[in-house]
């Protein structure tokens, strides 16, 4: 979305002209991420790649996460200052520009394939997909590596279009950005600041004009959606009543949304869902284990959280339900592993998301004692991946099929 976002500012800018070939541009922007240390570690390498490609007079402007975290990375002279000042109030909603994208960029790869040149890419491929599936990719050739990363890549999407709707025909909304909250091993919120949230007529906006543009699926986005509403005195149940009182055949789509919002506030969230117009939710819960959760300083205990998902499932039983697990966080013992594995078992998600824990800068993670062992991490890593990879999906697809013959 920050991609789109940039683009079109760029097409309105008179000063600037669009060009696809960085070989050719004299300004090349990349924006990078920097959530995990395999981000960052790509991220590094596009940045490297771009700079020996680039023309000599060229220049490179970094923009996104990795620049606020990264600052070394960015360092973008005094001559781009009005360009990245104007970018970063853009996205931090501090700019006022009437910029309506709903359709977000893919990957660098899925925009321009030969964008960074084969032997670079290969390169990449080579080690960042070996740092980023370690523990799962056998240390042989980068011709098997990549293509057990094309397996896997092939079978996530094959996951999403059976049981999501597809990206092309989902509007976007990126309806806030930053949190409120302050868990010890994020540098996101480091990066995107506190909670900046899009005013609720602009949010209102945007979604009639996906429904005049024939839309049916829109995706709410932000980096903590729960949070929304809280720097302008408004909060998502007010958004969502106005969003689905709207007439027309819609259905929404939450991303990102906190426990910490969701658990106090379920009740008046479940009368929403009774609208049927909610069908999705991603409820990062992050640890099954109260003592890790606390750790992480997120706000809240696993018995609370997972008394809210049943309720939501409860008050509206379609709908998609996604979490997200991190293991090996410092101090995460056999015990701590077990109760996160325990979530599978509850037969509440949908799908779950696993990640595993990575060492950031400037957060209070970093400094906790007693470091998971890599070999651990990635065992713990194996055993949750083909849990989400295969035991839930074969059940969801069991599921639909028993609803088709219905």
């Amino acid at each position: 979305m920050d991609s789109a976002l940039l683009e079109c500012f760029f097409k309105e800018n008179p000063d600037f002209r669009l060009c696809k070939d960085c070989v050719k541009a004299d300004l090349v922007v990349f924006v990078g991420c920097c959530a995990t240390q395999d981000k960052e570690f790509l991220s590094r390498l596009i940045i490297e790649s771009l700079h020996s490609q680039k023309r000599q007079d060229a220049q490179v402007l970094v923009t996104g996460c990795i620049a606020k975290v990264r600052p070394e990375l960015a360092y973008n002279g005094d001559k781009l200052k009005p360009v990245v000042d104007r970018i970063n109030r853009l996205l931090q909603f501090e700019d006022k520009s009437d910029f309506a994208v709903h359709f977000p960029h893919g990957e660098f790869w899925q925009i321009s394939p030969d964008l960074l040149g084969p032997g670079i890419s290969k390169a990449m491929v080579s080690e960042y997909y070996n740092q980023a599936l370690t523990g799962i990719l056998p240390r042989t050739s980068l011709t098997v590596n990549a293509a057990i990363i094309r397996l896997f890549a092939k079978y996530r999407r094959l996951i999403d279009k059976e049981m999501l709707v597809p990206g092309n025909q989902t509007f976007f909304i990126k309806v806030s950005t930053g949190c409120a909250g302050n868990c010890s091993y994020c540098s996101i919120r480091l990066a995107r600041g506190r909670i900046r949230s899009k005013p609720i007529d602009a949010v209102l906006k945007e979604f009639k004009q996906g429904l005049d543009e024939g839309y049916k699926d829109f995706a709410l986005v932000g980096t903590d959606i729960g949070d929304y509403g809280k720097d302008t005195g408004a909060d998502l149940i007010e958004l969502l009543e106005k969003l689905v009182a709207c007439e027309g055949n819609f259905a929404l789509r939450l991303r990102n949304v906190n426990p910490r919002w969701l658990i106090p506030s379920v009740s008046r969230f479940c009368e929403i869902l009774k609208t049927g117009k909610i069908r999705y939710l991603l409820c990062p819960v992050e640890s099954g284990s109260n003592r890790i959760l606390e750790l992480m300083n997120r706000g809240y205990h696993i018995e609370e959280y997972v008394q809210a998902m049943r309720q939501v499932r409860n008050a509206y039983p379609p709908i998609f339900l996604k979490t997200q697990i991190i293991v090996g966080f410092p101090g995460e013992t056999k015990a701590d592993f077990k109760k996160s594995r325990q979530l599978f078992k509850l037969g509440i998600f949908d799908f779950v998301d696993v990640l595993t824990y990575s060492k950031r800068p400037k957060t209070k993670a970093a400094l906790l004692p007693n470091e998971v062992p890599h070999k651990i991490i990635a065992r713990r890593y194996r055993e949750i991946l083909f849990r989400t990879f295969f035991q839930l999906p074969l059940k969801r697809w069991l599921s639909i099929c028993m609803m088709k013959r219905r």
